[in-house]
């Protein structure tokens, strides 16, 4: 290049020569050489806005998926606890009870007498309603029919129930007891007990019982620590029990899928999976747009299967796992167009006209479902 330059020079003025070889330098690109330049800026660009959009919608996708399992275990781990322990009564060693606060001084023990029932514990029979199912259409009306008390407790639900979803309805008491102090030796009571270490209050609900018979109470004053306890039982008459009686908070836990009057981004309805216990409303996790339940229950003459709520025929003892399914959805808008998929939740097909009412067609959603066996009867 620079021979080429010296030859240029030849014949010229030295001052000449060097305002010729700065010239060249300060040309810069021609025309082509610009063209090539933005043309190949253009393609980098373009590549590059490509991987930031693609980035952008993975990490919103990956952000709802995170967002819906989570919700979908918090919902699962406390149904889970309900379904355990369905039923419990608290069956132990004979040997084993009737000692706490032996041989300590206490206050004059609380007393449990009687009042009545209500729609907050809407079960009337222990064994056979302890665990049922029902299907809400979308006129309201639900499948199986419930008890007359049961339906009055949920149409008493607010937020209520959403059409296309299931109802499920769980007796069970707590694994906490407090003993009693002396035999119940009267159907009219008193139940005397060591203390009120469960720190129930009025309106709550107890079951008194030992592994041969029991019943549930409502309780009809506020004790405190010491002073009397005034139930009643749901099911009749006190039953006559020992000393190995022990007492336990009793509960119905209703749970379904409701409006939980929020909206999303686009002012859709955000619904949410709502437990009703003993009368009182809940919002356990957003983001779950249907539930459907399926129990497992073991046939005549052996075999199992598993039956939808509106086609089971089971009693309580022969269903010893509950299936739970959800569809859920998260709270953004997390896909480029609108989701068109079919989704099987338990065997229910659910198509985008349904799901596009449930949840906007542009969130991102998936199905779970999970196995909860139920170990106490």
């Amino acid at each position: 290049m620079q021979q080429f330059q010296q030859a240029q020079c030849i014949g010229r003025a030295k001052s000449n020569c060097a305002r010729l070889i700065q010239k060249r330098h300060l040309a810069g690109f021609s025309l082509v050489g610009s063209l090539i330049v933005l043309f190949i800026s253009t393609v980098v660009m373009a590549a590059f806005l490509q991987t930031m959009l693609g980035s952008s919608t993975n990490n919103k996708l990956v952000s709802a998926l995170a967002q819906i399992q989570n919700n979908s275990r918090m919902a699962i781990a406390d149904m889970k606890t309900a379904l355990t322990y369905r039923g419990f009564e608290g069956c132990r060693q004979q040997s084993a009870v009737g000692i706490v606060g032996f041989g300590q001084t206490v206050a004059p023990p609380p007393t449990l007498l009687l009042s009545t029932p209500n729609v907050a514990f809407p079960i009337t029979d222990l064994k056979t309603q302890a665990l049922r199912g029902y299907t809400v259409s979308e006129n309201g009306t639900y499948s199986p029919s419930p008890d007359p008390i049961l339906q009055t407790a949920i149409n008493a639900l607010t937020p209520e129930p959403v059409g296309g979803s299931d109802v499920l309805v769980v007796y069970h008491n707590s694994s906490a007891e407090a003993p009693v102090a002396q035999p119940i030796n009267s159907v009219n009571g008193p139940v005397r007990l060591t203390a009120n270490s469960l720190g129930v209050q009025e309106n709550d609900y107890v079951f008194v019982g030992n592994c041969l018979q029991g019943a549930v109470f409502n309780v009809a004053n506020n004790p405190g620590n010491s002073g009397a306890v005034n139930l009643t039982p749901t099911e009749g008459e006190l039953p006559l029990l020992g000393t190995d009686t022990v007492v336990r908070r009793a509960y119905v836990d209703i749970y379904y899928i409701g409006d939980s009057g929020r909206r999303n981004p686009a002012n859709r309805p955000i619904y949410a999976l709502f437990r009703a216990r003993n009368g009182q409303v809940q919002e356990l996790t957003d983001g779950l747009v249907m539930m459907k339940i399926d129990f497992g229950e073991n046939m005549p003459g052996g075999g199992f299967r598993y039956q939808g709520v509106g086609d089971i025929n089971a009693t309580v003892a022969e269903i010893n796992v509950v299936k739970v399914g959800f569809l859920a959805a998260s709270g953004q808008l997390a896909l480029q167009q609108d989701d068109m998929a079919n989704y099987q939740v338990l065997g229910e097909l659910v198509t985008p006209g349904v799901h596009h009412q449930l949840a906007h067609p542009r969130t991102y959603k998936k199905v779970f479902a999970f196995n909860i066996a139920i170990i106490n009867g």
